[in-house]
């Protein structure tokens, strides 16, 4: 079950999970924001393979929706919106692309982030 509020300190197992949510990008209010950020634009860019869809009582979140948040959380407050770090990851593939390194999944690894073969962003983290 996941929670959609902060729950009490006193059940402790309910908190620290609550918290890890916070700190990974998924709870409620950091998914909603995303969701409300992730123009059409910003879905093409990215791809959501490292994530699942995550559900609250009150509302659904795709994957892509979900791999957002936490990429951003982790790496991309430093650009303010999604709409920047996005840029910054798709500017980066284009001036680094001649350093890619293909993994055996198949996707290319860059100094600074891991992309499809298309060009659609896994993760950025410059």
């Amino acid at each position: 079950m996941t929670l959609n509020y902060e729950p009490a300190l006193s059940d402790r197992f309910a908190y620290q999970r609550w918290l890890e949510n916070v700190v990974s990008g998924k709870c409620l209010l950091q998914l909603q924001a995303m969701k409300a950020a992730a123009t059409p634009q910003i879905r093409a860019a990215w791809d959501a393979r490292t994530f699942t869809d995550y559900q609250f009582d009150t509302e659904d979140f795709d994957a892509l929706v979900c791999n957002l948040s936490y990429h951003f959380h982790t790496h991309g407050q430093k650009y303010v919106t999604i709409q920047a770090f996005t840029q910054a990851a798709l500017n980066h593939f284009l001036t680094a692309r001649s350093q890619a390194v293909l993994t055996p999944e198949g996707l290319l690894k860059l100094p600074q982030g891991l992309y499809t073969q298309q060009g659609k962003i896994v993760t950025f983290f410059g």
